[in-house]
């Protein structure tokens, strides 16, 4: 293996140069080789987009239509697509909170059931905690008062 004298530890690849150093210095001195490069990062970016746009056309076949109201809810909104995460099976027609929720929880209904435990508790008992709040300087404060 030759080694490149701008980085010893590299390969040679041409004019004294390791592959970086010398496409490097070929966008500094050739502004054709500028030209040729954007045009190439240019199709990338249009044969990523195409990918996506066939992905969702993709997603838009299969996926049944449905118009109304959240199954949970019954908020009337944007609906999102739930399915399950394990198998890909179709599930429902979720509003962005519900399907949040089930996202956060990941599809566990122990702990949803925990949650609704927690919330049903009574806390009026609670002792009460002032909001941290932020200085200017950027760190937090906390002030007791009493």
């Amino acid at each position: 293996m030759r080694e490149a004298p701008c980085h010893p530890e590299r390969r040679y690849f041409a004019k004294d140069r390791c592959r970086s150093c010398y496409q490097a210095h070929r966008l500094h001195v050739s502004p054709e080789y500028k030209k040729k490069q954007a045009a190439l990062a240019t199709i990338r970016r249009g044969r990523l987009k195409h990918k996506e746009y066939q992905r969702r056309w993709y997603l838009q076949q299969r996926i049944p239509a449905r118009r109304g109201p959240c199954e949970v809810c019954a908020d009337v909104g944007v609906l999102c697509w739930d399915h399950d995460h394990a198998t890909g099976q179709f599930r429902g027609w979720l509003c962005r909170q519900c399907n949040s929720v089930l996202g956060f929880v990941e599809d566990s209904t122990e702990r949803l059931a925990k949650l609704i435990l927690y919330l049903q508790r009574d806390f009026s008992s609670a002792p009460h905690v002032p909001r941290p709040r932020r200085t200017r300087a950027g760190g937090t404060e906390v002030r007791f008062l009493g």
